[in-house]
């Protein structure tokens, strides 16, 4: 199961999804949340990762090679923390090199939405 360490978030429908808010003032480098779930390997097949029927919205990329992927699918499906959009200009940042645990980039406001950049991350 997810951590969330704050419990200054909660998650909202907005347009035809959801979005996660920040309900208190969040500050640089404060914890959000520690991911959690199982550890799987996925097989690279030419240049498509073969998924293997799992629920791409809730898998994070820790390693990729040229051969497979090893990615931490996250179980919890109703966890506020595992709901967060990605964003190419996010606001929070998985920390360091070989962490889950989900921080604040900057200064956050009441109201404003939580993402991070999902893009595959080596964290092995």
């Amino acid at each position: 199961m997810s951590w969330i360490g704050t419990h200054k978030i909660e998650q909202e429908t907005f347009r035809s999804g959801v979005r996660v808010i920040a309900t208190a003032a969040l500050r640089r480098n404060e914890v959000i949340g520690v991911f959690s779930g199982r550890v799987r390997s996925f097989n690279i097949r030419g240049k498509k990762v073969d998924w293997e029927n799992a629920d791409v919205h809730y898998i994070l990329d820790l390693y990729r090679d040229a051969e497979r992927v090893l990615a931490l699918e996250l179980l919890d499906r109703e966890c506020v923390l595992n709901q967060i959009n990605h964003s190419c200009q996010p606001n929070c940042e998985l920390a360091g090199n070989h962490s889950l645990t989900l921080v604040a980039l900057r200064d956050i406001r009441v109201g404003e939405e939580l993402t991070f950049d999902y893009r595959p991350i080596t964290i092995c």
